[in-house]
Order: structure tokens, then C-alpha cells, then sequence
């Protein structure tokens, strides 16, 4: 039987990633249709993460069975965009960041 990735796991991962790349410059919403979503924003010049859904200048949604193939690197977020899998709302530079949290 396949890990399914849980809420948990995903905010830790998401949690060590931000840390790795620069400020973001505006704030994202990750929303995991089972999971929830993810707000992830430039606080002061420190990215920050949180379990909530606010607003945001770019939202991603898409299923926790595709973010998992994007972290098993069975697809790419960009693969999945183009096939209608993955859907991006508001700035699509913020959103070129998500392939930084999701990678």
C-alpha cells in the first residue's frame, strides 16, 4: 500500500523549505484538496508558514496524490499545469516559488 502524505508532513516539509530560499515577496496559498491549505508569506523579509487559508497574491490548488508524484518526481508542477491537474490563481511568478516548496 502507497503512503498518503498527511497534513503534518507536508507542513514540516514545506517548514524546512522556506527557510532555503529568499523572501518570497507576497504571499501564497497551497491549498491540498484533502489536506487543507498552506499560507506561506514574506513577513519583514522572513518567509513564514501557517495552517490557514488567507489572502493571497497567487493561490495553487491541487490533490494530495499529485503533490505526492511531484515529490516522488513521477510529474512536475509545470507537467501538471499544462494537463489541467494543478490550477494557479494570481501572480504566476509566486507561483514559479511553489516548484522551490514543493522540490
Amino acid at each position: 500500500m502507497d503512503h498518503k502524505i498527511t497534513k503534518d508532513e507536508v507542513l514540516k516539509r514545506v517548514s524546512s523549505k522556506i527557510t532555503e530560499i529568499g523572501p518570497i515577496g507576497g504571499s501564497i496559498n497551497i491549498i491540498i484538496k484533502e489536506l487543507g491549505c498552506f499560507h506561506i508569506k514574506d513577513s519583514q523579509g522572513k518567509n513564514i508558514v501557517a495552517c490557514e487559508e488567507a489572502d493571497a497574491d497567487c493561490t495553487v490548488t491541487l490533490s494530495a496524490d499529485l503533490y505526492q508524484d511531484i515529490l516522488d518526481h513521477k510529474t512536475s508542477g509545470m507537467m501538471a499545469f499544462m494537463q489541467g491537474q494543478l490550477s494557479i490563481d494570481g501572480d504566476m511568478s509566486l507561483a514559479m516559488k511553489v516548484g522551490e516548496l514543493i522540490n
